[in-house]
């Protein structure tokens, strides 16, 4: 099984490598697998760390909750915009994020932000200042 995992690990960093890092006409091949897993562990890890924050933020403020009440409303309208911009995540796995939310949820969402962005809402700005230091658009 650990065999198993490691191989798929090593495919997913040849195809990103073989994606991102092309140096002129030659690419990282098999006889330098250490540097291959290196610059993919640089690049996912960043990654990985980052969701895992929002993750624990959606947890811990029970955003995945159907509340409707504007805090909770405006802090998951943010992360989703943030998660669609950074990391370019579908509305429906966005929306599996915060507990199944429907992917029009996720779309209205994105558009009210960039509505509430536009215009400098006070309120929308006083509820998301700690998102937006922690996950910079």
């Amino acid at each position: 099984m650990k065999e198993k995992r490691e191989n798929s690990e090593l495919e997913r960093a040849q195809r990103f490598l073989g994606k991102v890092f092309v140096l002129g006409e030659t690419k990282y091949s098999n006889e330098n697998i250490a540097e291959l897993l290196v610059a993919y562990k640089n690049y996912v890890d960043p990654l990985d760390s980052d969701l895992d924050a929002i993750q624990d933020y959606v947890q811990e403020h029970k955003l995945w909750a159907g509340g409707h009440e504007r805090d909770f409303a405006y802090r998951r309208t943010y992360l989703y915009k943030y998660i669609r911009e950074k990391y370019g995540f579908t509305y429906r796995a966005i929306g599996e994020m915060f507990g199944g939310k429907h992917h029009a949820t996720v779309l209205h969402g994105i558009r009210l932000h960039d509505d509430l962005s536009s215009t400098n809402d006070p309120v929308y700005s006083s509820i998301t200042s700690k998102l937006r230091e922690r996950f910079k658009l």
